[in-house]
């Protein structure tokens, strides 16, 4: 049994004020950005260089990959996929379309991306995409490929943004949001309140999913609120109690090599014990002891193993028709499957290079798809989808020049 850090951050009631919508296009940026996670990436983690002695064609070079390394790093699990024609909002809601939400006194933002092929009158699911620590709604909206697969699947994704990029796990995770006892629970519930209040939602097919620090959060929300069918976590973990979950199904992507969050659990190499104005304590328990946790909680059958290279599956059915699935990857580091990094920021900012081993945007939909709230899942195989399956849904980080 894992130990639970010892403070919880302070929750305060939820305020929904009198809708106040900030109507703004997905802006094809000239910036690219990666598709990886980093649960504190800190520019002063980039090595010292001597400038001085580059010639000035060499330094201009260098200042331009630097500057777009360091837009990597701030952004943590950043992604560069341009919107597709179509995306950009109308006044009907359709397109990425940004929102303002007052939430325990504080001005609280979310990014909706609604298809324009989607009939207004048709309830749809609603998938909310938690960004991990430095990142931000927006840059979440952009990097996985969640708007490409809503476009096909026909959903609407919810991308949330931490207060100054983190999300409050416990009193000692992650960030200032962790230091300063903001209430992300109750802002990500108090999102899905507001949407649901706007747009016609199928309140049997509300998911989340969320990556590192976002995946935590997501795992808190599955074990404090009975919102989500179904949570999605990718290289995240679960800190302190979980004591009476509320039916869910869950699915968890992640690497055996991963030293962020280690697969074999304990505290990562971002670790600082919950120290200084951004703890961060996230030493949570071995990855497969977390998935029998929640077999355990969601009274499920016996697991069954299948696959094995370089993705293994062990999988549970439950009462339900709900589900309990771990998806490990051999040799997979801290990030997000499927998306793209370039070899030059990579090497630069010693970023784990993504798996390509699944689309795990594409993996985590198919299974929020077959679990509603209630009813039965279907208990078919799956066939995972690789990234080389939908490149269009592959985030593409290239430097400039």
């Amino acid at each position: 049994m894992w130990r639970h850090p010892p403070r919880e951050p302070a929750r305060r009631p939820v305020q929904l004020p009198d809708s106040r919508t900030l109507i703004r296009g997905s802006n094809p940026r000239s910036a690219s950005y990666n598709g990886l996670t980093s649960l504190e990436h800190r520019a002063g983690n980039i090595p010292h260089m001597n400038f001085s002695a580059l010639p000035s064609g060499h330094l201009k070079r260098l200042i331009t990959i630097t500057a777009f390394a360091l837009v990597i790093a701030l952004g943590g699990c950043i992604g560069s996929n341009p919107p597709p024609a179509g995306e950009v909002p109308t006044t009907t809601g359709s397109g990425l379309i940004e929102h303002t939400i007052i939430v325990d006194g504080n001005q609280r933002q979310y990014h909706l991306y609604r298809p324009s092929s989607v009939p207004p009158d048709k309830p749809i699911p609603l998938v909310v995409m938690l960004h991990g620590a430095s990142g931000t709604g927006e840059q979440a909206a952009t990097s996985y490929g969640w708007m490409s697969q809503a476009d096909r699947g026909g959903f609407l994704v919810a991308f949330p943004s931490g207060l100054k990029r983190s999300w409050a796990i416990t009193g000692d995770c992650c960030g200032p949001s962790a230091t300063e006892g903001v209430d992300d629970v109750g802002f990500v519930v108090a999102t899905v309140e507001s949407i649901t209040q706007a747009q016609r939602v199928d309140s049997d097919r509300i998911y989340v999913s969320g990556i590192s620090n976002g995946g935590m959060l997501a795992y808190r929300l599955a074990c404090e609120t009975s919102t989500f069918a179904a949570v999605g976590v990718v290289s995240g973990t679960m800190l302190g109690p979980c004591p009476s979950p509320q039916p869910v199904s869950v699915i968890h992507v992640h690497g055996t090599a991963d030293t962020t969050l280690p697969y074999a659990g304990g505290p990562g190499r971002r670790d600082n014990q919950g120290r200084g104005a951004r703890p961060v304590d996230a030493a949570g328990p071995p990855i497969p002891e977390l998935n029998e946790f929640w077999r355990r909680a969601e009274s499920c059958g016996p697991s069954q193993t299948t696959g094995g290279d370089p993705v293994r599956i062990i999988s549970a059915q439950c009462p339900m028709g709900r589900s309990v699935e771990l998806l490990s990857i051999e040799g997979a580091g801290h990030g997000w499957p499927g998306s793209e990094v370039s070899d030059r920021a990579a090497r630069l900012l010693h970023l784990d290079p993504p798996s390509t081993a699944m689309n795990a945007t594409q993996v985590l939909w198919e299974f929020f798809e077959a679990h509603p709230a209630g009813t039965a899942a279907s208990s078919e195989a799956r066939t995972l989808p690789t990234s080389t399956d939908s490149p269009q849904d592959a985030p593409t980080a290239r430097p400039p020049g």
